[in-house]
């Protein structure tokens, strides 16, 4: 069955969510070997780029790649980003997570080991203590019992095996999660990522705040960024500028990473729990503060970045970390 779907590719078809649904229950049935599995991915990348995406079939893959759990869960937000870009930064969005999570939104982030730096967020979390391979189960228990848990993408997609080529992967991996999302915060480092990847989006979350910034795939405080929300049934687009806010400018060099795996997560780690101020917890706050204002706990990504500081001022964001290290720790 895999073969004759990779073929029905290759004849320039798009697949039925019934054929989606195969490949995912082979692959994960062990069924479906890694040769197979990135012949499946360069087929579709290659039909992608001669007729174009089709946006169903997107939407249904990642449905497909959804793990069926039973799940009471209710606005349960996830901050991801594309990766890419010149700018080699820490891990902004795992640290950002935390922060989120401490302001009172269910926080599911779901993330792998870094790919083309050091700095993924399982190479992050590793070195805080948090579990990175659990279980959805355990996540999910994780999630209702301190309002995060982590989810690695490897569980949902193998990984073991790459083309070293871009596959659809690029722009559908981030937009994975093992279960529905209300609200979903995205960087991107190219424009056309971000027009790719929304009308997907649109067909899967009720509430999305895109980034597009070709430094880094975050918002910047540095300079200007695109966003495209969607909050409340209202789409606007609008350039965000720090300057104009008033908001702390910072250089990419402030919050460049390391190099060293663990180094980079004790600098993180210091500004959680240690509320070490500077450039580093002022990109924590201003992306932390994009997802409050998403779930509508602020009235603007500015509020939302003075409502983080405050957070991480108070000491609350230390004891939401030891506290997500108590329901999810290796």
């Amino acid at each position: 069955m895999p073969i004759k779907i990779i073929e029905k590719i290759m004849d320039g078809k798009y697949l039925e969510p019934s054929d989606l649904s195969t490949m995912v229950e082979r692959m994960r049935e062990g069924k479906l070997n890694g040769l197979q599995f990135v012949s499946f991915l360069t087929a579709m990348e290659t039909r992608n780029r001669i007729n174009g995406i089709d946006i169903n079939e997107c939407a249904n893959f990642i449905k497909a790649l959804r793990i069926p759990t039973e799940s009471s869960l209710e606005g349960v937000l996830c901050n991801a980003g594309t990766g890419g870009g010149w700018t080699k930064t820490l891990n902004i969005g795992t640290a950002s997570a935390v922060i989120i999570a401490t302001s009172g939104i269910n926080t599911l982030k779901i993330g792998s080991k870094g790919i083309t730096t050091n700095s993924g967020s399982r190479n992050v979390l590793e070195n805080w203590g948090i579990d990175t391979n659990a279980d959805v189960g355990k996540v999910i228990s994780s999630v209702e019992k301190a309002q995060i848990g982590y989810f690695d993408f490897s569980k949902i997609v193998p990984l073991g095996e790459r083309a070293g080529l871009r596959s659809p992967l690029h722009y559908l991996g981030p937009l994975c999660n093992p279960i529905n999302l209300s609200y979903k915060v995205l960087g991107c480092i190219k424009e056309e990522h971000l027009r790719t990847i929304e009308p997907i989006l649109e067909k899967l979350c009720d509430n999305y705040l895109l980034s597009f910034n070709p430094n880094i795939d975050e918002i910047s405080l540095t300079d200007p960024t695109l966003i495209v929300e969607k909050r409340n049934n209202k789409r606007k687009e609008y350039i965000f500028n720090p300057s104009e806010h008033k908001l702390p400018h910072i250089s990419y060099q402030d919050i460049a990473h390391p190099g060293d795996v663990k180094k980079g997560a004790d600098m993180l780690w210091e500004v959680l729990v240690g509320n070490k101020k500077g450039s580093i917890r002022d990109i924590l706050s201003l992306n932390a503060g994009a997802g409050i204002y998403l779930a509508g706990k602020e009235k603007s990504i500015r509020d939302g970045f003075y409502s983080a500081q405050d957070l991480l001022e108070s000491g609350k964001v230390k004891a939401k970390l030891n506290e997500w290290k108590k329901y999810q720790s290796t």
